[in-house]
């Protein structure tokens, strides 16, 4: 039996070659997903920025009516509005209450690291059925600035944000109510995962359906140029099933927007912008050899994506392919006029970075590769997805070294009680000097782990600070309204509101460059006068744990 491709002209190839092929990518694609999850179980903790914090939220949605959390409940309240983050807490909380906490986090970026290129290759597979083994570039892409931030909800919105565009473009030609309901769920767990995925989908599936219904118009015998009329309803025959099915997830949109305003933040020049798309620096998180790496692999596509682009024609009889191109251009424009913030949510360029690169993945699928090209691109994803690995890796281990001391006196705070972590060096140091991590700061939110292992407040649990989480902090009691600004470097706090509402206070490496800095003298003065040292770390002594005295006891010495 025999299969031709698509571009006209080209040999045909056997199907036991295409089995033997297709085995082997499937082999390939399995091995590297492997590969990928070792990192993550090999050390204790994954050092991410906010993940600690989405530990922490979920435990607290998990704990909140146990009789015995009554610090929880004096000091937050649940958000009863349906916010754009509750589908990745209620999943952590799920997770928490079958296993124990650094376990459920591993578990839940595993069922990341494993669908995300999953998803790519069933989108590719949707656009061209021989285009699955281009999901091997989507290795590079797994662990990004964005996961090591500790975006995980994000990063599991575009394993959603994919896998809608593969879906609807399978089934687009006959919708049935199921599958038109299965997109209204899709477009749900967009909603209740991230934003700025829900609004890409959007925005993808406008040109993917403008081009879609450009060819079936021009199917219809008339002449060269296909009528107004038949293009029109061409067109809405796309576009309305799925508008249909995204209706939900619209409304609630509306909704989040009017609770939580519109309001835009600050724009970026366009030279720090380019940093983050045309070198993929929405890779880049500890070490400066990730730019080296990232660079190479936005050349890498760009140029491929450029050489498919000049064989658009070739794309035929699959008319989505050239859309993807245009879906591509779109992005990439998007990144440089969209905001810094929007909606009190930050941070949104390294997200939108990600995207024009995704989608020139997909519009990579529409085209045949064969022989060497077929071969080079899986060799360079390869490489590439290995070599950062590498870097990642090294990085965990140090990362880990420092994690163990920042959260070694955990067994002396008590269950259901306050903490008021102090981080005076929120990317690490090394005994050097050196940063442990040029972007991430790993030790901001690392009290996280200690709130969702005693049950406890801990007072810069950022999320309780905002409308968008499931958990906010009492109006009353909030720390970043009553306390000072208790993430900044060093921090800040006002002394006459310390006592008696903190049990207990935690210092992290404190540089020689900032004791001499009023803030850091008037925290320490207030640590004398109402605290006892009951723990330094005894690797570097750089975690200083403090309990708030108690009357008629002398405290404890370290």
């Amino acid at each position: 039996m025999y299969t031709e491709w698509v571009r006209e002209g080209v040999p045909v190839q056997s199907a036991t070659t295409q089995n033997r092929w297709k085995n082997r990518e499937s082999v390939l694609f399995l091995l590297l997903i492997i590969i990928h999850l070792i990192p993550l179980w090999s050390f204790r903790y994954f050092p991410s920025q906010d993940g600690p914090a989405h530990l922490e939220n979920a435990m607290i949605l998990k704990e909140y009516h146990n009789p015995e959390s009554t610090a929880l409940r004096e000091y937050y309240v649940l958000n009863p509005h349906p916010s754009p983050n509750w589908f990745g807490h209620l999943i952590l909380a799920g997770l928490m209450s079958l296993f124990p906490i650094l376990i459920a986090e591993k578990i839940f970026l595993s069922g990341y690291i494993i669908l995300f290129p999953a998803a790519v290759r069933y989108a590719l597979r949707s656009i061209r059925p021989d285009a699955g083994f281009l999901a091997v570039l989507a290795f590079p892409f797994i662990y990004s600035y964005s996961l090591h931030m500790g975006f995980y909800y994000f990063c599991y919105s575009l394993v959603i944000w994919i896998f809608l565009i593969g879906y609807w473009l399978r089934h687009r030609a006959r919708l049935t109510a199921a599958q038109t309901l299965m997109l209204s769920l899709l477009w749900l767990l967009l909603y209740f995962t991230h934003l700025v995925s829900l609004v890409m989908a959007c925005l993808a599936l406008l040109p993917l359906s403008m081009w879609l219904a450009r060819a079936q118009a021009i199917q219809v015998p008339q002449g060269p140029r296909p009528s107004l009329r038949l293009y029109l309803r061409a067109l809405a025959g796309e576009l309305i099933r799925p508008f249909a099915a995204s209706l939900p997830a619209l409304v609630l949109v509306l909704v989040f927007f009017h609770t939580a305003g519109a309001k835009t933040g600050y724009s970026r020049p366009a030279a720090h912008v380019a940093g983050w798309v045309l070198k993929l620096g929405a890779l880049v998180s500890y070490d400066n050899r990730e730019v080296w790496l990232s660079t190479a692999l936005a050349g890498f596509l760009l140029l491929t994506g450029a050489y498919a682009f000049t064989r658009w024609r070739d794309c035929r009889p699959n008319p989505a392919g050239p859309a993807f191109f245009m879906v591509f251009g779109m992005y990439l424009v998007l990144c440089f006029i969209a905001p810094g913030q929007m909606s009190g949510g930050s941070i949104i360029i390294p997200r939108l970075a990600l995207y024009p690169y995704l989608a020139l993945i997909l519009g990579l699928g529409a085209c045949a590769w064969r022989g060497v090209f077929r071969r080079g691109i899986v060799v360079v994803a390869v490489i590439l997805s290995i070599s950062m690995l590498g870097l990642h890796t090294v990085r965990y281990g140090e990362l880990n070294d420092y994690l163990e001391e920042y959260l070694s006196g955990m067994d002396r705070i008590e269950d259901n009680t306050t903490l008021a972590p102090l981080c005076f060096s929120q990317r690490g140091h090394s005994p050097d000097g050196r940063d442990l991590s040029i972007r991430v700061k790993c030790f901001v939110h690392a009290a996280g782990y200690i709130a969702a292992e005693k049950h406890l407040v801990e007072f810069t649990n950022y999320e309780a600070d905002t409308n968008f989480f499931p958990v906010a902090f009492r109006p009353d009691l909030n720390p970043y309204k009553t306390m000072g600004m208790l993430e900044h470097e060093p921090p800040r706090l006002h002394p006459a509101r310390l006592r008696g509402k903190v049990d207990y206070m935690l210092v992290w490496n404190v540089r020689p460059d900032q004791r001499e800095s009023l803030s850091t003298q008037t925290i320490f003065c207030q640590l004398e006068a109402g605290y006892d040292l009951i723990f330094t770390s005894p690797q570097r002594g750089l975690m200083q744990l403090y309990r708030r005295k108690r009357a008629g006891s002398p405290g404890e010495t370290p």
